[in-house]
């Protein structure tokens, strides 16, 4: 509604008015911001560039925050690289030595290491039959290297029951 009282004004103006405004450039000038629509458009604009600037202004004060926080960032992800490689380098060796190690080996150790303790057990029970050690010292020594022996006897009997089902794909019980 309000370019047409700007076109009506400027259609209502006689032809030597009209050379005469053209020929005026400041009051063309005049006229165009005279306009209720053009006052609106740059009070709006007006109002934009401050909000723009407010923005701006905003954005600078927190870039020294946001430069922390990005600096904060790529050492935390320059240490999880780093932790990533450790970890995986650990996988790697340990996946190694897994694979070094066989089952049936680990078994063959373990039963060895039984056989010693119980050994180990009759030593001691020879010594006290000689009267080389006392009941005191006996019955402690004695007492944990049987316990020690019975432990590894009943660790290889689990494993070798654990190997043998894994062998047949199912509990294997020796009848």
């Amino acid at each position: 509604m309000a370019n047409v009282s700007f076109i009506g004004d400027i259609e209502r103006l006689s032809s030597a008015e009209l050379q005469s405004l053209n020929d005026d450039e400041d009051a063309i000038n005049a006229k165009v911001l005279d306009n209720p629509e053009v006052k609106r458009i740059l009070e709006e604009r007006e109002q934009l560039i401050a909000s723009n600037k407010n923005l701006a202004e905003q954005n600078l004060k927190s870039e020294p925050r946001l430069n922390s926080a990005r600096n904060k960032l790529l050492l935390n992800h320059e240490e999880g690289i780093k932790l990533r490689n450790t970890y995986m380098e650990n996988k790697a060796k340990l996946e190694s030595l897994c694979s070094n190690q066989s089952l049936d080996g680990t078994l063959a150790v373990l039963q060895s290491a039984a056989a010693d303790a119980d050994e180990e057990g009759e030593r001691i029970a020879q010594s006290f039959m000689s009267g080389e050690m006392a009941v005191a010292e006996f019955v402690k020594t004695y007492t944990e290297k049987r316990k020690l022996s019975h432990l590894r006897e009943i660790k290889v009997e689990k494993m070798s029951q654990l190997l043998r089902e894994g062998e047949h794909g199912m509990p294997y019980y020796a009848t």
